[in-house]
């Protein structure tokens, strides 16, 4: 471990000790379990949360909406991306649909889709009305982007078309989405969760937000919060780990 990193955990974890410190200062002087819980009542929460197999049901449902509603904008993404680099006027007839979708605040387009739709396909669909625009420009930009002039020797030396879409297109997609997939999935987590309580749909993280806060059981709230922070950290490192060893592998494919 190098004396920067080290530095990094360091501060990292002084910055953590701080925030609990401060947490417990607040609960102490508010002396109000309601408005703000102790950090000691958080966790023993949490705990209890971990021993009923409905709060893995509730994960379970939010994470397998996200996985749904980020694969199918993902492959919608694609689909319109390729198709705009074969036909460039199609970008023009696109972009007001991105640009409306990307402009529209997000509660705003939650409360549409309430409107519009059944409450159980709420976070479904806001999952991929947010990740649509954003998947769409790094796609686009990814396929326009890749160098012309790998394309023109591909063809001049007969180069099967699987080969040029292995070995050049999907490289090309793949760096520029694995730098903002962390991203992305972080906030259609959210926005996700926030369809749930709006929806107040029963056996989901959002919902159980939303059932906690009706019952003014506010440590069970941050017990959830909780979950939902851990359950970001792990997506997070996961994404970090699987592009690092992609990298590699590409490295020692390339050294090979």
């Amino acid at each position: 471990m190098t004396l920067k990193s080290l530095n990094k955990n360091i501060f990292k974890l002084l910055g953590w000790c701080i925030f609990f410190i401060l947490w417990e200062i607040i609960s102490f002087s508010l002396n109000n379990e309601i408005l703000f819980p102790s950090l000691k009542n958080v966790l023993t929460a949490f705990f209890s949360l971990l021993k009923k197999s409905s709060t893995y049901f509730s994960i379970f449902n939010t994470l397998n909406t996200l996985i749904q509603s980020f694969t199918l904008s993902f492959f919608i993404a694609l689909i319109f991306s390729i198709l705009v680099k074969k036909f460039d006027l199609l970008q023009y007839f696109i972009s007001p649909y991105i640009t409306i979708i990307k402009s529209i605040p997000t509660i705003a387009l939650i409360l549409i889709i309430i409107i519009w739709s059944n409450l159980s396909n709420v976070p479904f669909l806001i999952g991929i009305a947010i990740t649509l625009g954003v998947l769409f420009d790094i796609l686009s930009s990814a396929i326009s982007n890749v160098d012309p002039k790998l394309l023109k020797m591909s063809k001049l030396f007969n180069v099967p078309k699987y080969k040029i879409l292995i070995n050049i297109y999907i490289p090309s997609i793949y760096y520029s989405i694995s730098e903002a997939l962390h991203s992305i999935l972080s906030l259609a987590f959210k926005v996700i969760i926030a369809g749930e309580v709006l929806a107040q749909l029963d056996n989901r993280i959002g919902g159980e937000l939303y059932n906690e806060k009706n019952n003014l059981n506010t440590t069970y709230f941050f017990a959830w919060l909780l979950i939902v922070l851990i359950i970001s950290l792990s997506l997070d490192n996961i994404i970090k780990y699987i592009t690092k060893k992609m990298k590699k592998f590409e490295v020692n494919n390339n050294e090979n």
